[in-house]
């Protein structure tokens, strides 16, 4: 028992949303991460930071997982321009959603159950392909350990189906259903691959902060620029249509690209040593992302200028 590591249950994770705040501001439900990049949601979402949350570190990563390093970035820098905030954890996003303070957040199933226990206007849904995440249990050796240890995992274990099937049934169906159905029915089950999530994880945590939670108000004017041009759905001259492509492009890419994840300063990241190689590092990302919103701040700007009707 003390060598081994066993799963005891799962998770999975999806939007929780507030359906009064929805319904107020007359938007849809939304079904999936890229519902939320839409222009309609400007400043109606927020996510937890994945640099203090492991269950979002792990979301975002189910989306470069998903779309690749480069789409994926750009989907999460999309998402980005409609946050109204970045929470310090899951726990103060989904009060916030249940306090009509924001419309809707990507969430873990435990707050989704607890908050929907207690608002009949909170509501769940899975993302379509959320990898299905176990829950470990270990015992540790070392000299202090309980002679409790076992006994805890053995329970665990053996009230494994019984406590399973009861949290998914309580949080989605009113009808008895298998927890080997529901699962099947629910996730897909292509896991996410988690050698990659170690490689990187101070990498992709780091470069959120930088990029995203440090650049939120220009994040935000860059993209409510853009989705205001797509909006009024004018003739733009080759220049502006030039202009506006550059823009966009400029706002949605990383400033670390596949090819720079070769240095071995990223060891370093994912390891969350502080020296000056890393240090140096986020504060280029950081900068490098300014001027990138920057530019398509003001490339937006000269495109509204030469069309009256957008001004």
């Amino acid at each position: 028992m003390s060598e081994d590591i066993i799963s005891f249950g799962h998770t999975g994770f999806g939007l929780l949303w507030n359906q009064h705040y929805l319904a107020k501001n007359n938007l849809p439900i939304p079904t999936n991460w890229s519902d939320l990049a839409q222009p309609d949601y400007f400043h109606h979402i927020s996510i937890s930071s994945p640099y203090r949350s492991n269950t979002t570190h792990l979301m975002i990563e189910s989306i470069l997982q998903e779309y690749g390093w480069e789409n994926g970035w750009r989907l999460l820098y999309q998402m980005g321009g409609n946050l109204a905030s970045v929470e310090t954890n899951a726990f103060a996003l989904s009060e916030a959603i249940s306090r009509g303070l924001i419309g809707v957040g990507p969430v873990i199933d435990s707050y989704a159950r607890h908050y929907k226990e207690q608002f009949s206007y909170i509501d769940f849904r899975y993302q379509p392909k959320s990898p299905l995440l176990p829950n470990y249990v270990a015992i540790v050796k070392n000299n202090y350990q309980s002679r409790f240890a076992e006994d805890f995992v053995n329970l665990l274990l053996a009230q494994e189906c019984d406590n399973q099937t009861a949290t998914y049934e309580h949080l989605i169906h009113p009808k008895q259903i298998k927890h080997d159905d529901f699962i099947e029915k629910t996730f897909n089950r292509k896991s996410l691959d988690y050698h990659v999530i170690q490689q990187r994880s101070g990498l992709v945590k780091h470069l959120f902060e930088q990029t995203i939670s440090n650049q939120l108000p220009k994040l935000n004017q860059a993209w409510q620029l853009l989705h205001s041009i797509e909006k009024a759905s004018l003739k733009l001259t080759e220049k502006q249509q030039q202009d506006f492509t550059l823009a966009k492009q400029l706002a949605s890419t990383s400033p670390v690209n596949i090819d720079d994840m070769q240095d071995k300063v990223y060891h370093e990241l994912s390891l969350f040593r502080d020296n000056p190689q890393v240090h140096n590092y986020r504060q280029q990302w950081r900068i490098k992302m300014a001027m990138q919103l920057e530019q398509a701040i003001a490339l937006s700007q000269t495109i509204i200028n030469g069309n009256p009707a957008l001004q």
